[in-house]
């Protein structure tokens, strides 16, 4: 188990050995292509469980699939957090400070994507002295959507000829998106929301859950819930720091954005918040984030982190071999899967540099961003 949490690569040869697959639960067996069984890699799954809270159909603990969270595996998970956090403050000279990372993954991501990404991450975090505990919560696979797009595109236009047609395919492609996946969208971002809904009765809340209170707890919306539990934990060692630091990347954010008035409900400052391309409208930033920001808002430190509008414009989203449209997925969002302001052909989307020095409405986000101490960052950068 130490060998495959710590090592990173290995090559060993040995003649006339038979395959051997590992004991642990980085693997799994499948059917292969030619009927016979294979052993291939797979996200740990009974280690992700210290690291992972899954959210399924309008922001519920998941209880289907390969990872079901419970109040029961949340509390565990904290605990688990704790001897962590134990170690590291037991080391000569660590500063008295306990950080919690909360993540959330992109939008259109199907569940296995989310556990990966978080099976990929959690050793670089915990080396930081960091224990980060994941959302994966029900965003849809965006294979859906692409491959869907890609069997009406090439039904309704010619692909490979020769001359630059491709603003006028994508033109099509977004008004195809608009007509027949605005629904899945808006699907996705009422999941993200619905995860951090208010929890009436607080007082059903128990930690840890006694099996009464297991059931009325897995009614409630599952980030709303972890925040309690982080709340607890903060109580429990309020003779040190306990730093809450916030990254998502894309629709992530809009489920941050969220999970941030939970915090500020609960009176949890958060040490750091970081979003990776956000696929979230600037005016929704502006009204639940933007106002929290600064030493005296809630939010200590704030980076967004983007591409340059040319790096987004060279992007291409893709199914099957076809380049489906020629930009990033945020433009295809902002044109076509966003409801947009009247009169205007694009929704101002926080991850997209063009709308930091226009946005809508006149002034500058950049400097609104600035002016509260955050910082906005665009590839390529220093």
């Amino acid at each position: 188990e130490d060998w495959l949490d710590s090592a990173y690569d290995a090559w060993v040869t040995r003649p006339g050995v038979p395959k051997t697959p590992f004991a642990s639960g980085r693997t799994r067996t499948a059917v292969a292509t030619g009927g016979e069984l294979a052993t291939a890699p797979a996200p740990d799954l009974r280690r992700l469980a210290n690291y992972v809270v899954n959210l399924g159909n309008q922001g519920l603990l998941s209880t289907s699939g390969s990872f079901v969270s419970t109040p029961a595996q949340i509390d565990r998970a904290f605990g688990h957090m704790e001897r962590w956090h134990d170690q590291w403050l037991a080391q000569d000279g660590a500063p008295r400070e306990r950080h919690v990372l909360l993540y959330a993954h992109g939008g259109l991501n199907a569940e296995d994507q989310g556990l990966r990404s978080a099976q990929r991450n959690v050793n670089w975090w915990l080396n930081n002295r960091i224990y980060p505990l994941f959302f994966a919560w029900q965003s849809g696979p965006a294979e859906t959507l692409m491959n869907q797009l890609a069997d009406k595109v090439k039904v309704r236009f010619p692909f490979g000829l020769g001359f630059d047609f491709m603003e006028a395919l994508d033109r099509g492609v977004e008004l195809l998106a608009r007509q027949s996946f605005r629904w899945m969208w808006e699907e996705m971002k009422e999941n993200a929301r619905a995860a951090s809904g208010p929890i009436g009765n607080q007082s059903d809340v128990v930690w840890p859950p006694t099996s009464a209170a297991q059931t009325a707890m897995a009614q409630m919306p599952g980030a709303s819930l972890t925040v309690l539990r982080l709340a607890e934990y903060v109580r429990q060692h309020q003779d040190e720091q306990v730093l809450v630091h916030l990254v998502g990347h894309s629709a992530g954010a809009i489920f941050h954005a969220a999970l941030l008035q939970r915090l500020v409900e609960a009176s949890m400052p958060v040490a750091s918040m970081a979003l990776l391309a956000p696929a979230l409208r600037v005016d929704e930033f502006e009204r639940d984030i933007l106002p929290h920001l600064g030493t005296n808002g809630g939010v200590r430190r704030f980076a967004v982190f983007n591409l340059s509008n040319q790096r987004e414009l060279d992007d291409a989203c893709g199914a099957s071999g076809v380049d489906v449209y020629h930009k990033s997925l945020l433009y295809l969002v902002s044109r076509a899967l966003e409801q947009r302001p009247n009169g205007q052909s694009e929704a101002p989307l926080l991850g997209m540099e063009r709308f930091f020095d226009r946005p809508p409405g006149g002034g500058s986000l950049r400097r609104r961003i600035e002016a509260r101490g955050g910082v906005c960052v665009f590839s390529p950068a220093a």
